[in-house]
């Protein structure tokens, strides 16, 4: 699944591919709301239904299933404190979405929904450590039957990840997730350093960067983007989407009125 069997695009295509997704807005974890659970088959058939590309999170399950989940618990959405990568495939139907109570998809069933109708950009979730490539290689075999090639796009947090992107396949195009926020009192200054001053890009030499909306804008993104495109995540309100419209090229959006989008 990687080496020479996968590099049948050239730079120019994959760039190409990526240029679709800067042409609508990108529904985050899918078009949720108060009745549709984010990352669920309903939020992704909303999405579609509204013409927005969409993004999605992967985990890896205990038997090699690929998951569609944000978090590593799901506690939040399930209301269960479990950790998703110690579930197989079939206990993960035991665990239903609070909200709905729909089944946490697995990344082929979401493939086989959109069917190519939109643009999907894939987060890969790699809590399991980083230098950890099996969920990269999972999500691979995943795609590699999937033939709208240029509508899929892969980033992640972890650097190591997407440089294994870089080095290991040459399908999609692959980016840099990037905040100097992190989380409150638990994230290391040092590490929001060298994620909001996008030092991090020397080492994943990504081709597209997303980029916190509450870190921006500043001269780190604004010289970025001369480079590459830039996402802004995850606009929720104007006065997001005011600040994203000043340092990105595209957004990725959640709970956001449709009306501001037109």
């Amino acid at each position: 699944l990687v080496g020479s069997e996968m590099c049948i695009r050239d730079s120019k295509s994959i760039m190409q591919s990526l240029e679709k997704f800067l042409s609508t807005p990108i529904a985050h974890r899918g078009l949720h709301d108060d009745i549709r659970e984010e990352n669920s088959i309903s939020a992704f058939k909303a999405a579609i239904e509204h013409g927005f590309a969409i993004e999605t999170d992967v985990h890896l399950l205990k038997d090699g299933v690929v998951a569609v989940n944000h978090d590593n618990s799901l506690k939040r959405v399930c209301g269960k404190d479990v950790k998703i990568e110690s579930l197989t495939s079939e206990q993960l139907k035991d665990y239903p979405m609070t909200l709905g109570g729909e089944i946490i998809p697995t990344l082929p069933e979401m493939l086989k929904l959109v069917d190519g109708k939109v643009p999907i950009l894939i987060e890969l979730k790699t809590l399991c450590g980083w230098r950890n490539n099996s969920l990269a290689k999972a999500v691979l075999r995943d795609l590699k039957d999937y033939p709208y090639k240029d509508v899929i796009a892969l980033q992640s947090f972890d650097p190591f990840a997407v440089k294994w992107c870089r080095k290991h396949q040459s399908e999609y195009p692959f980016g840099q997730l990037a905040s100097g926020v992190g989380e409150k009192g638990k994230t290391p200054k040092f590490l929001n350093d060298l994620m909001g001053h996008l030092v991090v890009n020397k080492l994943s030499k990504p081709m597209f960067t997303s980029y916190d909306v509450n870190s921006a804008p500043n001269e780190y993104i604004a010289k970025t983007r001369e480079s590459m495109p830039v996402f802004a995540w995850t606009v929720r309100n104007e006065k997001d989407l005011e600040k994203a419209r000043g340092y990105a090229d595209n957004i990725i959006f959640e709970n956001l009125s449709l009306d501001l989008l037109k």
